[in-house]
């Protein structure tokens, strides 16, 4: 009996370093860093490796040039596997909002917002014992977009190994700005 249990706890324990063996793929580029990397589209939990991420997905990549703060840049990139079709920087001349809440007294949630004309795009990823990375988008006060990535880290989303540490509640890096968002989600 010892050796049956013994068995399967080796299966199941083989089975979870299969499904997040392969990591995430990212749109951050050689000398960049990823903050988050998260699949917003359908997934093939039996595949492996770029096959898992189904055709009609995109992947967003929060990046950064250094692993710890302070950075000097963060990108945001957003957009089919290898092909970003949007990309917002933050800059010390034009700063990336940062912001930290507690959603209930076990989940919080860090958020990462970009500003470009009208439009505000927002990244936030759960944390405690919550999980996940929700994408917004807002034109002036009208959302126009709601996705989440699901909740499987390191299949549907991953985080690192570079590191934002918003619960310092203040801005640690030239291109970001601690500030509450702008918009009510």
């Amino acid at each position: 009996m010892k050796r049956l249990a013994f068995a399967v706890l080796m299966l199941c324990a083989a089975h979870a370093g299969a499904r997040t063996k392969d990591p995430l793929p990212t749109h951050c580029r050689a000398g960049e860093h990823a903050l988050v990397d998260a699949w917003f589209g359908p997934l093939d939990y039996e595949a492996t490796g770029i096959e898992r991420f189904l055709e009609g997905g995109k992947l967003l990549s929060l990046c950064a040039d250094r692993r710890e703060e302070p950075f000097s840049k963060i990108a945001y990139r957003y957009g089919k596997l290898g092909k970003p079709e949007m990309e917002a920087i933050a800059t010390p001349a034009s700063r990336a909002g940062i912001f930290n809440r507690q959603t209930t007294p076990h989940t919080g949630q860090d958020i990462v917002f970009f500003q470009n004309g009208a439009y505000t795009y927002y990244v936030v990823i759960a944390g405690g014992q919550a999980h996940g990375v929700t994408l917004l988008a807002f034109k002036g006060e009208q959302k126009l977009t709601e996705r989440f990535s699901g909740l499987d880290q390191g299949i549907a989303y991953q985080t690192g190994p570079a590191e934002l540490r918003t619960w310092e509640r203040r801005s640690l890096s030239p291109v970001t700005t601690w500030m509450q968002p702008p918009h009510r989600f």
